[in-house]
This record gives structure tokens, sequence and C-alpha cells, in this order.
């Protein structure tokens, strides 16, 4: 593969964060298949007072902390290319919006970070740049790995039943 295919189509052993980006998604899908599967009773409700569905809880339960575990990873992983940043910004935006997130205040932040990321691919494909090991011990996005621990509790409540 030649360097300019490389930088237009960076892959997972290019940036340890893209690694982490494809795990949180295989866990994501799982997530998403395993709610589908949540039994109901005739008349569409969760049928929470079944065995059928204390099964189906306690496989939801794993799934939910593979996908934690993943998602944690895919947070905590510093990003070493631009194409990696900008792939964990798009990551981390289409994971806290479909959870429900209010992210109006970083959003925006965010966004333009992308933009910006990518017009830099984009005006200079034939160069992956590197971040050096101090821009990412530094990264800002690891701060919001720190702060996932209120979210992942959050989503285990959302993804139990409720008494009631």
């Amino acid at each position: 593969m030649t360097k300019s295919n490389t930088a237009l189509s960076p892959r997972a052993d290019d940036d340890p964060v893209l690694a982490a980006i494809e795990l949180t998604a295989d866990a994501w899908r799982r997530y998403v298949a395993g709610c589908a599967r949540e039994p109901k009773d005739a008349d569409g409700t969760a049928a929470v007072l079944t065995p059928a569905y204390a099964r189906w809880q306690a496989a939801q339960d794993d799934i939910c902390q593979d996908w934690d575990g993943a998602y944690t990873l895919m947070l905590a992983t510093p990003p070493t290319t631009a194409a990696g940043a900008a792939a964990l910004i798009g990551a981390f935006l289409r994971y806290e919006r479909a959870l429900g997130t209010e992210l109006e205040t970083v959003a925006p932040l965010l966004q333009t970070l992308l933009a910006f990321l990518g017009g830099c691919e984009a005006a200079n494909p034939e160069r992956h740049r590197t971040l050096s090991p101090r821009e990412t011990k530094h990264s800002k996005l690891s701060a919001a790995a720190r702060r996932h621990s209120r979210a992942s509790a959050m989503r285990r409540e959302i993804a139990s039943p409720r008494d009631g």
C-alpha cells in the first residue's frame, strides 16, 4: 500500500485508537441487537416477570459491560494521527448522541475540531502527522474518559427495567 493510500484510508494498525473504535462499534452492534431481542408481552410491553426476560437481562448486562469496557478503552486511547483524532471525535459524538447525552456545550467545539482535522487531511493527504507523546498525554479527550464512569452508570440504569 502506498503512503498516500494509507493517508486517505487509515487502517487500525496506523493508529491504535482506530482499533479501539472498531472494538467499540462491534460491542455497540451487539448491544443494539440485544435490545431488539428484549422479550415482550402480547401488548408489546417488556415481559419483565418472565424467566425469558431474566435470561435476556443477564445476557444484556454482560453485553452492556462489554460495551462499557470497549467505550472506556476507546476514550482512553490517545490518537496518534489526525485521522485517528477525527475518527475518535466522530465516534464520541455518535455514541453520546445515541445514548441521549446532552452535548450542546461540547458538540460545536468537537464539530469544529472535526472539520479542522478533516481539512488537514484533505489539504495534505501525503502527510500523516503523528502527535508527540506530550500532545497525546495532555489530550483533552482523555478527560472525557474520566467523566465516562458517571455516564456508564446512567446507561446501566436506562438498560435495566424500572419497578413501578
